[in-house]
């Protein structure tokens, strides 16, 4: 007997793909491999073995209920087939935005969970971005991006499906504080440098 778990994939909508075969096997496999090995695969179960002696069985009672070969059940999934799955469920069209899509992952799931942009490239900013940077890479996939105009910079993120992008900009260096812009919403706040790894760690964690 086999049993699938499907999705409804875009290319088999609005029909479901199979993501997963689960088989019944019964005892075949290990009956066939026994036969051709010569080596015993059955099971001895101590537990029926002890309740069939306290209920008075035979002996040739309690070996047919405590041996036996066991059955298989054979799950068939692939790790491309999740990954599938996984892009296929963040995968959203947005025309509104300058990438036209975003990769919308889950955080925890997102393979770069972090942007860590310098606004330009003057004025101490890339070594405050850096500092951040540097700092954030030991506990989180992040990318330092100095390159292009904001805009790309974030679009370029939206696609990688970066949830979280930190601006180090002209007011960081007088409050030490960084703009956090929200992949999903495009909204933006300003929190403290020194907050930035507890928000991701809270962030993530979701």
């Amino acid at each position: 007997m086999c049993v699938d778990i499907e999705y409804k994939y875009p290319f088999t909508a609005p029909g479901f793909g199979e993501l997963e075969g689960v088989a019944h096997r019964g005892c075949f496999d290990l009956t066939q491999h026994q036969e051709h090995s010569k080596q015993k695969l059955d099971y001895f179960d101590q537990e029926r073995q002890v309740k069939g002696q306290k209920a008075g069985l035979s002996k040739d009672e309690i070996n047919a209920q405590s041996k036996y070969i066991p059955n298989v059940i054979e799950p068939a999934s692939g790790l491309t087939r999740g990954v599938l799955v996984l892009l296929c469920e963040a995968y959203t069209p947005d025309e509104s935005r300058p990438s036209k899509v975003f990769m919308k992952f889950k955080p925890k799931f997102a393979p770069i969970k972090a942007g860590i942009f310098p606004l330009v490239n003057k004025d101490g900013m890339p070594e405050v971005a850096q500092k951040l940077y540097m700092g954030l890479r030991e506990k989180f996939a992040c990318q330092l991006d100095a390159k292009q105009s904001i805009g790309k910079r974030y679009a370029r993120m939206d696609e990688a499906g970066t949830p979280y992008c930190f601006t180090v900009d002209g007011d960081t260096l007088a409050d030490q504080t960084v703009t956090v812009r929200d992949r999903d919403s495009q909204s933006q706040e300003r929190i403290n440098v020194d907050k930035v790894e507890a928000f991701l760690a809270e962030k993530i964690g979701e």
